[in-house]
C-alpha cells in the first residue's frame, strides 16, 4: 500500500470510448506534477512517489537515488523513510524492516534527549504510519494513528501531525472510494478535511499544509461530484491553485513553488480541454479565469523545465499547453520535450490520442508511424487497433489485434478488444467468449479491468446465461465511467425483469 497520490483520472470522466482503461487515461496520469513539500529549512526532499517516477519505476536507481541523498545529507530523515518505503516496494521486506527499525530508533533517542520536540514526535508518527501502510500492518497503522492524536491533545497547533493524520484519511478516503464503501467513505473524508484545516490553521506560512489542503479538496471533488468535469471542476482547482500561489509567496524558492502551483493547474486544464471531442475548441471555451492564461502558464513551467526532476513532466505540460491554445511555437516545444526524454513513446502516444480526439487523422497517422519508429510491441500494436477501430476500419483492426496477441498472448486489453471489434463486425457470442475468458483469467492474479467484466456480461446476456452475465456487470459497475455505467445499470435491470 503506497503514501496517498492523486492524479487527475480519478477527476475526470473519460469518454466512453473502446478502450478507456489504457492510453488515456495513462496520459492523464502522466500530467500530475508530483508534489513538491517545503520542509522547516525550505528544501524539497524528494517523496518517495515523486522519487518513483523520477527513476521511471526502476528499483535499482530509485534505491540508489536515495542512498545518494542519504550520503549527501546524513540527517535527512525523510530520505530514510523514502528509502524504507521504496525497499519495500521492491520486494525486499528485511531490508525495509531493517530501515524501519533504525529509523524509528533514531527518532526514539532523539527523543529521549528532548521529550518535547513535538516536531520530531510527529515525524514517528508519520514513520509509524507509512509502516503500517507499507506492510498492511494494522496494529502499527493504528498505534502511529493514537500517537498523532495524542500529540494533538497535548499540543494543539503541531501542525505536522495534524497534516499527517490528514493524509492518513485520505488514503483512508481513496481505498473506501476504490471498495465502494460510501458510508466509510463519507466519514474518512470528513475527518481528512478536518485535520488539513486544523493545519493550515496552526502553520499558515508553510506550504505542505497548503498542499495537502489542497489534495484533500480535490478528492472530495473526485469522490463526491465525479460528473463536475469542466468548468465547475476548473473553478475549484483554480481556487485551489490561488491558495497554493498564496503560500508560495511566504516559502523559499517562491518561483520554483509557483512553477508547480501553475503546472498544476495546466494539467487540470489540459485534461478538462482534451475530455471534449475537439480539444482546441474546448479551451476557447474555458472560463473567462482561464482563457488567455497560456503565456503566465508557460512562464510558470519555465523554471521547471530544466529541473532535474520535474524538467521532464513541465516540458510536456508545456508543449501541451503550446498546443491547445493553438501557438505557432507548439511543434518546436513538442520536439523540445521529445529529444529531451529518455523514452520518446509515451509522448508520442499522447500526441497520437490528442490529434485523434481532435479528428486529425493525418497527424494521427503521422506519429502512429513515429511511434513505430521507436517501439514495436503490443501496446503500439493495441493503439492502432484501437485507432482503426475508431474510424470504423473494423478489418484493420482485428488485424492489429491479433498482432498484439502474437507479441503478447494473455494481453488482457488486446483480447478484451478483440472480442468487442469481432462482434461489432456481426460474430456470433460464441466466437467472441473465449477471447474474453483468457482475458479474465489473469495469470497475475489481480482483478480484471472494468471492461473485461463488462463485455463478458454483455456476451453472457446475448448467450441467455444471465445469472453469470448479472454477476460480471455488477463487478464491472464501480469501475466505468458514468455513461456507460448507467448503460450496464439498464441492462442489469433488463436481466432482472427477465429472472423474475
Amino acid at each position: 500500500m503506497k503514501p496517498p497520490t492523486l492524479t487527475l483520472a480519478l477527476l475526470l470522466v473519460p469518454t466512453g470510448q473502446e478502450d478507456p482503461d489504457a492510453l488515456h487515461r495513462a496520459w492523464r496520469a502522466r500530467l500530475e506534477l508530483p508534489p513538491v513539500v517545503v520542509e522547516e529549512v525550505g528544501l524539497f526532499p524528494v517523496r518517495f512517489d515523486d522519487l518513483e517516477r523520477a527513476v521511471r519505476g526502476d528499483p535499482a536507481r530509485r534505491i540508489e537515488a536515495l542512498t545518494e541523498r542519504l550520503t549527501a545529507h546524513s540527517g535527512d530523515l525523510a530520505a530514510r523513510l523514502d528509502l524504507a518505503l521504496a525497499l519495500m516496494e521492491v520486494g525486499r521486506a528485511d531490508e525495509a524492516h531493517g530501515e524501519f527499525e533504525s529509523l524509528s530508533a533514531t527518532i526514539t533517542k532523539a527523543l529521549e534527549a528532548d521529550p518535547n520536540d513535538w516536531r520530531m514526535t510527529a515525524f514517528l508518527g508519520e514513520v509509524m504510519q507509512a509502516y503500517g501502510f507499507a506492510f498492511e500492518n494494522l496494529e502499527t497503522l493504528q498505534r502511529g494513528e493514537a500517537m498523532l492524536h495524542g500529540l494533538l491533545e497535548t499540543v494543539p497547533r503541531a501542525w505536522r501531525a495534524s497534516v499527517t493524520l490528514a493524509e492518513l484519511y485520505l488514503t483512508q478516503t481513496l481505498a473506501h472510494a476504490r471498495d465502494g464503501r460510501d458510508d466509510e467513505l463519507a466519514a474518512s473524508l470528513v475527518h481528512a478535511l478536518e485535520h488539513a484545516e486544523e493545519a493550515l490553521a496552526s502553520a499558515p506560512e508553510r506550504f505542505r499544509p497548503h498542499w495537502t489542503l489542497f489534495h484533500v479538496r480535490w478528492c472530495e471533488l473526485a469522490v463526491s461530484r465525479p460528473d463536475e468535469a469542466g468548468p465547475p471542476l476548473l473553478r475549484a482547482v483554480g481556487e485551489l491553485t490561488d491558495t497554493l500561489r498564496a503560500a508560495a509567496s511566504r516559502a523559499e524558492h517562491a518561483p520554483l513553488v509557483r512553477g508547480v502551483a501553475d503546472a498544476v493547474l495546466a494539467s487540470a486544464l489540459a485534461a478538462a480541454c482534451t475530455d471534449e471531442e475537439d480539444p482546441r475548441a474546448a479551451w476557447t471555451s474555458l472560463p473567462a479565469k482561464f482563457h488567455g492564461r497560456e503565456d503566465a502558464l508557460l512562464e510558470g513551467l519555465t523554471p521547471l523545465t530544466e529541473n532535474a526532476l520535474f524538467g521532464e513532466r513541465a516540458r510536456e505540460l508545456a508543449w501541451l499547453v503550446a498546443w491547445l491554445a493553438d501557438r505557432e511555437d507548439a511543434p518546436e516545444r513538442f520536439e523540445r520535450a521529445l529529444a529531451r526524454t529518455p523514452d520518446p513513446a509515451p509522448l508520442l502516444e499522447s500526441r497520437i490520442e490528442l490529434e485523434r480526439r481532435a479528428g486529425a487523422d493525418g497527424a494521427v497517422d503521422q506519429w502512429a508511424e513515429r511511434l513505430l519508429d521507436e517501439r514495436l510491441d503490443e501496446r503500439t500494436c493495441a493503439l492502432l487497433g484501437r485507432i482503426a477501430a475508431g474510424r470504423g476500419e473494423r478489418g484493420t483492426a482485428e488485424v492489429h489485434y491479433r498482432n498484439a496477441l502474437e507479441i503478447a498472448p494473455d494481453d488482457e486489453h488486446a483480447l478484451t478488444a478483440l472480442a468487442v471489434v469481432l462482434l461489432r463486425g456481426g460474430a456470433v457470442p460464441e466466437d467472441a467468449l473465449p477471447l474474453l475468458q483468457r482475458a479474465l483469467a489473469r495469470s497475475d492474479g489481480a482483478a480484471p479491468a472494468a471492461e473485461t467484466r463488462l463485455a463478458q456480461g454483455t456476451v453472457l446476456a446475448l448467450l441467455g446465461r444471465y445469472a453469470a452475465a448479472r454477476s460480471h456487470l455488477w463487478a464491472a459497475l464501480p469501475g466505468l465511467p458514468p455513461a456507460v455505467r448507467e448503460g450496464g445499470e439498464r441492462t442489469i435491470a433488463e436481466i432482472d425483469a427477465l429472472l423474475r
